[in-house]
């Protein structure tokens, strides 16, 4: 015959009040002074604590761009999407592609204009490499604001590596430098 000590007289000491032993692969929830629970996780999942309940477990997702796989023993999360396209440009003219920035690499200046269609938020960058040097012009009906100054028809480098950075602030018309790097004229 077996002795058993504790008071419910259960083969589990440490799962008191229960009559089986714990869940295969579980967690085990402290109940107080009732049984404890067991909480047992799929593959991805994780326990998230709440104010005065058991924690629950969740399926960790991702939205904006994140995703967010897993499989038995691992998770991984990654990130796609909104970053800035880079493209090395040599021909002018160029219309600029939203959230797409230009490195200018030929000997002659190469004019990049604003996009017409651009959300608020849409980035355009141009960086200076080649000798000729860039010009950012506006889009139909469009300006953009180079510090305290408006520039209705263009912005252009004085240096070979000057560089420039614009968000759209006003979708499709306005648009803000917010990194400059050189002294650009402006028109």
């Amino acid at each position: 015959m077996t002795t058993y000590n504790n008071a419910t007289n259960s083969p589990y000491p440490l799962y008191s009040g229960a009559s089986a032993g714990p869940t295969a692969h579980g967690i085990i929830i402290g109940e107080g002074t009732a049984a404890v629970a067991a909480v047992t996780l799929a593959a991805g999942q994780v326990l998230v604590g709440t104010t005065a309940s058991d924690p629950v477990a969740v399926t960790i997702t991702g939205s904006g761009g994140i995703t967010v796989s897993a499989t038995t023993g691992a998770i991984n999360i990654a990130g796609s999407g909104s970053g800035i396209s880079w493209v090395a440009q040599s021909t002018t003219p160029v219309t600029a592609a939203v959230n797409t920035a230009y490195i200018i690499t030929d000997a002659s200046t190469v004019t990049v204009t604003l996009p017409v269609v651009a959300a608020v938020g849409s980035v355009v960058g141009i960086v200076g490499d080649g000798a000729g040097g860039w010009i950012l012009a506006q889009g139909s009906g469009g300006n953009t604001r180079l510090g305290n100054v408006n520039s209705t028809v263009s912005i252009a480098s004085s240096n070979q590596y000057d560089c420039i950075f614009v968000v759209c602030i006003i979708a499709n018309t306005t648009w803000v430098a917010y990194s400059v790097i050189g002294n650009p004229s402006y028109s």
